[in-house]
C-alpha cells in the first residue's frame, strides 16, 4: 500500500514514522511519504497528487481546500479507497477526543475555550459540541468564527473555561487566551507537536494537565490507519505510551 502525507511543509513531520510504527506493531506492509506542494499549487495538480495513491492525509492549508473540491462540508485529512471507491473524512476531531479520554478528561457540560478556525479548528469543535461541550472560539479574524457559528451553536460570551484547546501556529507569545485563563482552567491541548510552546509551558507553570500535540497525532493517526487498512489497532493507550517511548523520546535533543 503506498500512502503519503500531502502539505506545504511536511519535511519535519511525524506522520511517516507514525505509520510506520503502526506497520510494524500489525505486521502491515506499507510505503508513506512527504510530498510538498506550494500552496498556491493549482487544483488539478493537487487532486492529481492525491490520486497518485493508495490513500493520503491532507495537512496546511490544504483541509478544507480539498474538502471543497471533493464536496465535503468543513474540512478533510484522510482520503482512502474501499472496494474501488473513495471516500474522505477528517480524523482530527476523533483525534482530540481520544486524547482527552486519554487524559481522563470529560467535556460534557464543560466551557472550552478554542483557538483558532481552521481546518483542524472545525473538527475539533464539531467533536466537542456533539458531546455536549460548550465552546467559544477565537481567532485572527471574524470570518473564521461567523463559519464555523452557521453550523454549530457556539458561546457567545467569554467566561471561565474548563479547558483550552489551540490549533494555530506557534507564537512565543500567549495568542488568544491570558495567563490568568490557563490558572483556571483544568486542561490544556496545544496540536502543535515538534517545538516547546508558550502555551503548554504556561499551563505546566501552573500545574495544569498540559496535552501536547504529539497526543493528538497519534491519536488521530489510529483512526485514519483505520480507514486505510482496515485494522483497528488494540490497547492504543498502552500504545501511545510505547510510542512516545520509542519513537518521540528518540526525535527529542
Amino acid at each position: 500500500m503506498r500512502l503519503a502525507l500531502i502539505g506545504s511543509q511536511v519535511v519535519s513531520s511525524y506522520s511517516p514514522q507514525l505509520m510506520r510504527f503502526f506497520a510494524d506493531k500489525s505486521s502491515y506492509e506499507l510505503t508513506y511519504t512527504t510530498v510538498q506542494l506550494d500552496e498556491n499549487v493549482d487544483n488539478a495538480t493537487l487532486l492529481d497528487t492525491i490520486e497518485q495513491y493508495d490513500g493520503v492525509n491532507i495537512t496546511m492549508p490544504f483541509k478544507t481546500r480539498v474538502a471543497r473540491l471533493l464536496g465535503i462540508n468543513g474540512s478533510v485529512n484522510t482520503i482512502y479507497r474501499q472496494n474501488g471507491k473513495q471516500f474522505a473524512c477528517s480524523t482530527d476531531g476523533m483525534g482530540v477526543m481520544l486524547a482527552l479520554r486519554h487524559y481522563g478528561i470529560q467535556v460534557f457540560g464543560k466551557n472550552l475555550l478554542v483557538i483558532g478556525a481552521g481546518g483542524a479548528s472545525h473538527s475539533a469543535v464539531k467533536s466537542l459540541t456533539e458531546q455536549g461541550a460548550n465552546v467559544f472560539v477565537v481567532n485572527r479574524n471574524q470570518h473564521g468564527i461567523d463559519l464555523l457559528k452557521k453550523e454549530f451553536t457556539l458561546l457567545n460570551y467569554e467566561c471561565i473555561y474548563d479547558g483550552i484547546l489551540s490549533f494555530v501556529p506557534v507564537y512565543d507569545y500567549l495568542f488568544g487566551v491570558n495567563d490568568t485563563q490557563i490558572e483556571c482552567a483544568d486542561f490544556v491541548l496545544d496540536a502543535l507537536y515538534d517545538r516547546p510552546t508558550v502555551l503548554l509551558n504556561t499551563a505546566r507553570r501552573h500545574n495544569k494537565t498540559a496535552i501536547s500535540g504529539e497526543s493528538m497525532l497519534f491519536f488521530q493517526g489510529v483512526c485514519s490507519y483505520y480507514y486505510f487498512t482496515g485494522i483497528k489497532l488494540d490497547n492504543i493507550d498502552a500504545l501511545y505510551e510505547e510510542y512516545i517511548n520509542e519513537v518521540i523520546d528518540n526525535k527529542r535533543p
